[in-house]
């Protein structure tokens, strides 16, 4: 059995089929060697000139039309049985796995609708021990605090990012901070770095005036702003935070090229906040050079979204999710607002006859919808999308940009399908 995945994508294509919406690497969870981790995984896109690489063991970036990688860096926490007083040593992070003994990227679905990447790795120190080994975690990879990702990416150049973090201290584990002395324990979903080429400085690739934040509710949860609120932040070391926009649930990253990336986060228990720039560091952001790894011409920390809230949450598991793609629009808040909207407060999914119910067939982790099918044989089946939130609050916050459609147990001898939408076929 497979799933069918029908992406409705509203947006002109190229003309030309050169690149392609395609990814690279292996097709399943496999040790690689060192040398093989800059580009382990690759997503190339039909009609944008901007992609994605998978760089291990741990920078999953956006890389801009001129080379420039805005990345995702991968979870972490601390141990606190190795704690000094001043942190040194304690961290743990798949970016200490230089041999590649637990990290892993993979192409675990490849379609012209929609590929999604896996990603496996431990929270590991210099010497290879995992954090919390000793405290069962419930993970499939082994002992201690293990992350996995996957990434779900559409041809219209958005994707989620779902993280889970297995740890057997998930129930008492804090947001990200500063706060680690035992007995606190904090874990860290994302960062926000930007990766210069070599012979480069920060201010070639990233402009000043870094990141635009773009807030979508006010000083109080009742306060809806359905088209969104933004402010931008030049840096320095006056900067230590984001202000009245440290809610703020969408960053944008001006770097010096046409394609920007942008993150979205759930607006609920959200902030965000500068990189801060340690004593000494004359830049303008924090940044640090003199990698070994001939790619990397300076590494640039802008900053991080904190989660107060979970996606999911239980005894052994921390899960977030994220909405992020690129944009070269002017002015992008109006477009990032409704896309941010129709992910965050999307319409339901309503089916004919005995399948309709309340149950909720929307999947933010996957943005998109999940249809249920009945029987193995071909069979019309039909649904609508009804806007189900009406407080006037909300009003103008509901939004359908992109959808894609999800059909389950889709048999693999059905080798076509027909749709129409509004009685037009597709």
């Amino acid at each position: 059995m497979r799933n069918l995945i029908l992406g409705l994508v509203f947006l002109p294509l190229a003309a030309t089929a050169e690149p392609a919406f395609r990814a690279t690497g292996p097709t399943e969870p496999t040790r690689l060697s060192p040398d093989a981790f800059l580009g382990a995984g690759t997503v190339t896109f039909a009609d944008r000139p901007w992609s994605l690489s998978f760089d291990l063991p741990w920078q999953y970036c956006a890389v801009t039309e001129n080379g420039i990688k805005v990345c995702d860096f991968a979870a972490e926490t601390y141990d606190p049985r190795t704690w000094d007083k001043s942190g040194a040593g304690a961290s743990f992070e798949p970016g200490m796995d230089k041999e590649g003994r637990y990290v892993r990227a993979w192409v675990d679905h490849a379609s012209p609708a929609r590929i999604v990447v896996g990603l496996q790795y431990a929270l590991n120190n210099e010497a290879y021990d995992i954090a919390h080994a000793d405290i069962p975690s419930g993970s499939p990879h082994g002992d201690g605090d293990w992350g996995e990702e996957r990434w779900y990416i559409y041809p219209d150049g958005t994707y989620t990012r779902h993280i889970t973090i297995h740890t057997g201290l998930a129930a008492r584990s804090l947001p990200f901070g500063f706060e680690r002395e035992p007995p606190n324990v904090v874990h860290e979903f994302t960062e926000t770095i930007v990766i210069g080429q070599p012979g480069h400085d920060p201010l070639d690739d990233i402009d000043p005036a870094a990141i635009i934040a773009i807030r979508i509710y006010g000083n109080h949860s009742g306060h809806v702003l359905p088209q969104g609120e933004d402010a931008t932040f030049t840096y320095g070391p006056e900067l230590r935070d984001f202000e009245e926009f440290r809610d703020a649930n969408i960053l944008i990253v001006n770097t010096r090229s046409d394609y920007r990336t942008f993150k979205t986060g759930l607006p609920y228990g959200v902030q965000v906040q500068p990189y801060t720039i340690e004593p000494g560091n004359a830049d303008l952001f924090q940044t640090w050079r003199g990698y070994a790894e001939p790619s990397i011409g300076y590494i640039a920390a802008l900053g991080h979204m904190i989660n107060y809230w979970h996606y999911r949450r239980s005894d052994t598991r921390l899960e977030q999710i994220y909405l992020q793609g690129m944009t070269n629009a002017a002015d992008p808040q109006e477009d990032l607002v409704k896309l941010g909207w129709s992910w965050i407060l999307p319409p339901g999914l309503w089916m004919e006859g005995p399948e309709q119910d309340y149950t909720p067939r929307y999947d933010p982790a996957q943005k998109a919808y999940l249809v249920p099918r009945t029987g193995t044989g071909p069979a019309p089946f039909c649904f609508e999308l009804i806007a189900t939130y009406d407080e006037a609050a909300r009003n103008g916050t509901m939004w359908l940009v992109n959808p894609a459609f999800i059909l389950r147990d889709w048999n693999d001898v059905q080798t076509g399908v027909d749709v129409t939408l509004d009685g037009q076929p597709l």
